[in-house]
């Protein structure tokens, strides 16, 4: 377990990272865009007191989560060196931030970003192509220097779907790779965990998408064989559902038994 940095180095943070990666800061800078794809409300009807923020993810796009975490001092030089440089060159290629979420909580595995952000690509060969641009790697190594951690991954979904991401929850986000012929396990263990899940004593942990690897990349690229998002009402309730007893006894054996490896963290949306 970790602690992110105060409240206003999370802000300062998301601002530098939104063209840290794409160079797409400038929404970041006077608000959320209009976008339907990159929308901002106020308080929700159904939650009231929390702001939200929706994502459409769309099939035939590439979606990338990206881990990161700044190092201290470092800032400045990605303002006056890096951002107007790289800023006209990501223009060109089309890519668009999505969301950034504060990372409060190591669950499992080795990811150790401060931040998250989601990114979205119309395709795994443009973003390869601005990696690529002669430009962009006379630059990128300002953008390297600056980070202390910094794990890309690459995602599409199999249908759109719209996540309205809530201030006043938590989100679990996953990389699972699956043991040996662990289908008929895995199956087993959401018939005997959903009912657990809604009767433990806390409100429903709610998946809310589910991501596969992006076709097309290297063998060494990190790509777990599942990718999620799950929205939990509070932080504490995955430790109480992991103590209960039936939980313990009947479902969790069969996750261990289905699961080779698992890196999963916890973290909160970031809305300005």
């Amino acid at each position: 377990m970790f602690k992110i940095r105060s409240k206003n180095q999370i802000h300062r943070a998301v601002m530098l990272l939104t063209v840290l990666i794409f160079g797409v800061g400038i929404n970041f800078a006077t608000g959320w865009s209009n976008d339907k794809n990159n929308n901002t409300t106020g308080a929700n009807h159904d939650n009231l007191g929390c702001r939200t923020h929706a994502i459409t993810f769309k099939v035939g796009k590439v979606y990338e989560i990206t881990s990161f975490t700044i190092k201290e001092g470092k800032q400045r030089q990605l303002n006056e060196k890096y951002f107007p440089k790289v800023m006209p060159i990501v223009a060109e290629y089309g890519g668009v931030s999505l969301g950034m979420f504060g990372v409060t909580k190591k669950i499992a595995g080795e990811n150790d970003g401060q931040m998250i952000g989601i990114f979205e690509w119309s395709s795994l060969a443009v973003k390869e192509k601005f990696h690529q641009d002669p430009r962009f790697l006379k630059i990128s190594p300002l953008r390297d220097e600056a980070l202390s951690y910094f794990k890309p991954a690459f995602y599409e979904v199999g249908e759109d779907v719209t996540v309205t991401f809530k201030d006043n929850k938590i989100y679990e986000f996953f990389g699972a790779w699956f043991a040996p012929e662990s289908g008929e396990v895995l199956k087993q263990y959401f018939a005997v965990s959903d009912p657990i899940k809604r009767s433990y004593g806390r409100p429903y942990p709610e998946f809310k998408v589910k991501l596969s690897p992006a076709k097309g990349q290297s063998s060494s690229a990190y790509a777990p064989h599942m990718t999620g998002i799950v929205e939990w009402d509070k932080a504490e309730d995955y430790d109480i559902l992991n103590a209960n007893e039936k939980f313990k006894t009947l479902a969790a054996p069969l996750l261990e038994k289905a699961i080779a490896k698992m890196d999963m963290v916890q973290a909160r949306v970031i809305i300005r």
